[in-house]
Protein backbone atom coordinates (compact mmCIF):
# COMPACT_ATOMS: atom_id res chain seq x y z
CA UNK A 1 0.00 0.00 0.00
CA UNK A 2 1.17 3.35 -0.85
CA UNK A 3 -0.42 5.15 2.78
CA UNK A 4 -3.55 6.19 1.27
CA UNK A 5 -6.41 4.55 2.88
CA UNK A 6 -9.00 2.47 1.47
CA UNK A 7 -12.07 0.92 2.29
CA UNK A 8 -12.25 -2.70 1.17
CA UNK A 9 -15.89 -4.52 0.61
CA UNK A 10 -16.43 -8.21 0.39
CA UNK A 11 -17.91 -11.18 2.10
CA UNK A 12 -17.33 -11.75 5.62
CA UNK A 13 -14.31 -15.18 4.82
CA UNK A 14 -13.03 -12.44 2.30
CA UNK A 15 -12.98 -9.80 5.11
CA UNK A 16 -11.36 -12.14 7.82
CA UNK A 17 -8.65 -13.08 5.11
CA UNK A 18 -8.02 -9.55 4.46
CA UNK A 19 -7.76 -8.38 8.15
CA UNK A 20 -5.52 -10.94 9.15
CA UNK A 21 -3.17 -10.15 6.24
CA UNK A 22 -3.04 -6.17 6.83
CA UNK A 23 -2.28 -7.17 10.78
CA UNK A 24 0.92 -8.86 9.65
CA UNK A 25 1.64 -6.13 7.31
CA UNK A 26 0.87 -3.32 10.16
CA UNK A 27 -1.69 -2.31 7.38
CA UNK A 28 -4.52 -1.94 10.13
CA UNK A 29 -4.82 1.70 9.67
CA UNK A 30 -4.72 2.07 6.18
CA UNK A 31 -8.03 0.41 5.48
CA UNK A 32 -12.27 0.23 6.29
CA UNK A 33 -13.44 -3.28 6.13
CA UNK A 34 -16.72 -4.00 5.37
CA UNK A 35 -18.45 -6.84 4.93
CA UNK A 36 -22.01 -8.10 4.08
CA UNK A 37 -24.56 -9.94 5.36
CA UNK A 38 -24.13 -13.24 3.67
CA UNK A 39 -26.98 -15.71 2.71
CA UNK A 40 -23.51 -17.55 0.70
CA UNK A 41 -21.74 -18.21 -2.46
CA UNK A 42 -23.02 -19.56 -4.89
CA UNK A 43 -20.70 -21.99 -7.42
CA UNK A 44 -19.14 -19.73 -10.56
CA UNK A 45 -20.22 -22.25 -12.77
CA UNK A 46 -23.86 -22.02 -12.06
CA UNK A 47 -23.43 -18.66 -12.89
CA UNK A 48 -21.92 -19.50 -16.37
CA UNK A 49 -24.75 -21.65 -16.87
CA UNK A 50 -27.28 -19.06 -16.43
CA UNK A 51 -25.74 -16.72 -18.50
CA UNK A 52 -25.49 -19.69 -21.23
CA UNK A 53 -29.11 -19.92 -21.13
CA UNK A 54 -30.30 -16.47 -21.21
CA UNK A 55 -27.44 -15.13 -23.71
CA UNK A 56 -27.71 -15.39 -27.32
CA UNK A 57 -24.43 -15.48 -29.75
CA UNK A 58 -22.95 -12.32 -29.54
CA UNK A 59 -24.85 -11.13 -26.45
CA UNK A 60 -22.67 -9.28 -24.26
CA UNK A 61 -23.24 -9.09 -20.28
CA UNK A 62 -23.09 -4.89 -19.74
CA UNK A 63 -24.67 -5.01 -15.87
CA UNK A 64 -26.49 -7.53 -14.09
CA UNK A 65 -28.41 -6.49 -11.41
CA UNK A 66 -29.57 -8.68 -8.59
CA UNK A 67 -32.42 -7.20 -6.89
CA UNK A 68 -33.93 -5.28 -9.55
CA UNK A 69 -36.73 -2.54 -7.31
CA UNK A 70 -38.97 -2.20 -10.23
CA UNK A 71 -41.46 -4.50 -9.30
CA UNK A 72 -40.64 -3.58 -5.81
CA UNK A 73 -37.81 -4.49 -3.03
CA UNK A 74 -39.54 -7.55 -2.17
CA UNK A 75 -40.43 -8.93 -5.60
CA UNK A 76 -36.41 -10.48 -6.33
CA UNK A 77 -36.60 -9.71 -9.48
CA UNK A 78 -33.42 -10.09 -11.83
CA UNK A 79 -32.04 -8.19 -14.48
CA UNK A 80 -30.00 -8.64 -17.27
CA UNK A 81 -28.88 -5.71 -19.50
CA UNK A 82 -26.99 -6.55 -22.52
CA UNK A 83 -25.34 -4.92 -25.45
CA UNK A 84 -28.59 -6.08 -27.60
CA UNK A 85 -31.94 -6.24 -25.03
CA UNK A 86 -33.24 -6.04 -21.10
CA UNK A 87 -33.82 -9.53 -19.85
CA UNK A 88 -35.84 -9.45 -16.31
CA UNK A 89 -36.80 -12.27 -14.30
CA UNK A 90 -38.45 -13.00 -11.00
CA UNK A 91 -38.18 -15.55 -8.45
CA UNK A 92 -41.62 -16.35 -7.83
CA UNK A 93 -41.34 -17.19 -11.75
CA UNK A 94 -38.89 -19.51 -11.44
CA UNK A 95 -36.02 -17.65 -12.46
CA UNK A 96 -32.97 -20.25 -12.93
CA UNK A 97 -30.42 -18.86 -10.91
CA UNK A 98 -32.52 -16.76 -7.40
CA UNK A 99 -34.28 -19.87 -7.57
CA UNK A 100 -31.79 -21.87 -7.12
CA UNK A 101 -29.62 -19.83 -4.83
CA UNK A 102 -32.18 -19.19 -2.45
CA UNK A 103 -33.10 -23.36 -1.86
CA UNK A 104 -28.88 -23.45 -1.62
CA UNK A 105 -28.73 -25.54 -4.28
CA UNK A 106 -25.43 -24.48 -5.77
CA UNK A 107 -23.37 -22.90 -2.88
CA UNK A 108 -19.98 -23.62 -2.16
CA UNK A 109 -19.81 -26.33 0.55
CA UNK A 110 -17.75 -24.28 3.08
CA UNK A 111 -21.18 -21.65 3.30
CA UNK A 112 -23.06 -24.11 4.71
CA UNK A 113 -21.35 -24.10 8.17
CA UNK A 114 -20.68 -20.36 7.69
CA UNK A 115 -18.91 -19.36 10.87
CA UNK A 116 -19.78 -15.69 10.72
CA UNK A 117 -23.48 -15.60 11.19
CA UNK A 118 -24.89 -12.92 12.64
CA UNK A 119 -22.49 -10.10 14.33
CA UNK A 120 -19.62 -12.76 14.16
CA UNK A 121 -17.68 -10.55 11.77
CA UNK A 122 -14.22 -9.61 11.20
CA UNK A 123 -14.86 -6.18 9.36
CA UNK A 124 -15.23 -2.68 11.03
CA UNK A 125 -18.57 -2.35 9.39
CA UNK A 126 -21.24 -5.12 8.47
CA UNK A 127 -24.41 -3.98 6.31
CA UNK A 128 -26.69 -5.56 3.85
CA UNK A 129 -30.64 -5.74 3.32
CA UNK A 130 -32.73 -4.84 6.35
CA UNK A 131 -34.90 -7.77 5.85
CA UNK A 132 -37.84 -8.30 8.83
CA UNK A 133 -41.07 -7.56 10.29
CA UNK A 134 -40.35 -3.93 11.03
CA UNK A 135 -40.22 -3.28 7.08
CA UNK A 136 -41.69 -5.77 6.17
CA UNK A 137 -44.00 -3.36 4.17
CA UNK A 138 -41.68 -1.29 2.56
CA UNK A 139 -40.53 -1.21 -1.20
CA UNK A 140 -37.96 0.73 -1.77
CA UNK A 141 -35.12 -0.75 0.31
CA UNK A 142 -33.74 -0.22 3.65
CA UNK A 143 -29.98 -0.85 4.17
CA UNK A 144 -29.12 -1.96 7.62
CA UNK A 145 -25.72 -1.54 9.20
CA UNK A 146 -23.98 -2.54 12.19
CA UNK A 147 -20.80 -0.77 13.25
CA UNK A 148 -18.29 -3.15 14.86
CA UNK A 149 -15.52 -1.35 16.03
CA UNK A 150 -13.99 1.95 17.32
CA UNK A 151 -13.17 2.76 13.66
CA UNK A 152 -16.65 1.40 12.28
CA UNK A 153 -18.58 3.77 14.89
CA UNK A 154 -15.92 6.94 14.18
CA UNK A 155 -17.24 6.49 10.03
CA UNK A 156 -20.80 6.07 10.73
CA UNK A 157 -20.85 9.11 13.11
CA UNK A 158 -18.95 10.93 10.28
CA UNK A 159 -21.86 10.45 7.55
CA UNK A 160 -24.98 11.33 9.27
CA UNK A 161 -25.02 14.73 7.14
CA UNK A 162 -25.24 13.10 4.36
CA UNK A 163 -27.28 10.31 4.33
CA UNK A 164 -30.59 9.38 6.27
CA UNK A 165 -29.76 7.15 9.25
CA UNK A 166 -32.17 5.90 12.19
CA UNK A 167 -30.91 4.19 14.99
CA UNK A 168 -32.13 0.19 15.61
CA UNK A 169 -32.28 -2.37 17.95
CA UNK A 170 -29.17 -4.80 16.72
CA UNK A 171 -31.96 -7.50 16.96
CA UNK A 172 -34.20 -5.52 14.76
CA UNK A 173 -30.84 -4.92 12.13
CA UNK A 174 -29.98 -8.80 12.33
CA UNK A 175 -33.80 -10.48 12.28
CA UNK A 176 -34.08 -11.17 8.41
CA UNK A 177 -30.44 -12.71 8.33
CA UNK A 178 -29.24 -16.40 8.53
CA UNK A 179 -28.58 -17.51 12.24
CA UNK A 180 -27.91 -21.46 11.73
CA UNK A 181 -25.99 -23.44 9.24
CA UNK A 182 -27.73 -24.92 6.08
CA UNK A 183 -28.65 -28.27 5.03
CA UNK A 184 -26.81 -29.70 1.98
CA UNK A 185 -28.99 -30.49 -0.81
CA UNK A 186 -28.50 -34.25 -1.99
CA UNK A 187 -28.70 -33.49 -5.28
CA UNK A 188 -26.12 -30.35 -4.94
CA UNK A 189 -22.48 -32.56 -5.88
CA UNK A 190 -25.16 -33.64 -8.82
CA UNK A 191 -26.14 -30.40 -10.25
CA UNK A 192 -22.05 -29.27 -9.77
CA UNK A 193 -20.85 -32.12 -11.87
CA UNK A 194 -23.67 -31.46 -14.51
CA UNK A 195 -22.62 -28.06 -14.47
CA UNK A 196 -18.76 -29.31 -15.42
CA UNK A 197 -20.43 -31.44 -17.94
CA UNK A 198 -21.66 -28.21 -19.62
CA UNK A 199 -25.25 -29.54 -19.31
CA UNK A 200 -28.60 -27.52 -19.95
CA UNK A 201 -29.47 -25.08 -16.96
CA UNK A 202 -33.10 -25.69 -17.63
CA UNK A 203 -32.19 -30.10 -17.95
CA UNK A 204 -30.56 -29.72 -14.58
CA UNK A 205 -32.68 -27.52 -12.53
CA UNK A 206 -35.82 -30.12 -14.02
CA UNK A 207 -34.08 -32.83 -13.09
CA UNK A 208 -32.59 -32.65 -9.54
CA UNK A 209 -34.66 -29.10 -8.56
CA UNK A 210 -38.05 -29.17 -10.00
CA UNK A 211 -38.38 -32.36 -10.40
CA UNK A 212 -40.78 -31.70 -13.76
CA UNK A 213 -42.70 -34.04 -16.11
CA UNK A 214 -41.18 -33.87 -19.22
CA UNK A 215 -44.14 -32.77 -20.78
CA UNK A 216 -43.71 -29.42 -18.42
CA UNK A 217 -40.33 -29.37 -19.39
CA UNK A 218 -41.10 -29.16 -23.31
CA UNK A 219 -43.39 -25.95 -23.23
CA UNK A 220 -40.90 -23.99 -20.58
CA UNK A 221 -38.33 -24.48 -23.20
CA UNK A 222 -40.31 -23.84 -26.42
CA UNK A 223 -41.46 -20.30 -24.36
CA UNK A 224 -38.00 -19.25 -23.64
CA UNK A 225 -37.07 -19.29 -27.33
CA UNK A 226 -40.24 -17.46 -28.45
CA UNK A 227 -39.40 -14.77 -26.48
CA UNK A 228 -36.45 -14.75 -27.79
CA UNK A 229 -37.62 -14.62 -31.58
CA UNK A 230 -40.56 -11.98 -31.05
CA UNK A 231 -37.66 -9.81 -29.77
CA UNK A 232 -35.66 -10.08 -32.58
CA UNK A 233 -38.71 -9.78 -34.97
CA UNK A 234 -39.73 -6.22 -33.55
CA UNK A 235 -36.27 -4.81 -34.11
Amino acid sequence: MDGKKYAVFGTPCQIDSIRRWAKLRKKSENIILIDLFCHGVPSYLHWNAYLKHHLNNGEILQNPIFRDKKNGWHAYTMTLQTNQRTISTRLQKNDLFQNMFFGNYTLNKTCYKCNYRGNNSAADIRMGDLWGGKYAENETGITGVLALTTKGTFIMKGIKDKCFIQEEYESTITEGQLHHNLSIPQTRDKLIKGFKDNRSLLFLYCLYVKRMWLKNLIPYYIKSKLKSIIYYLKK
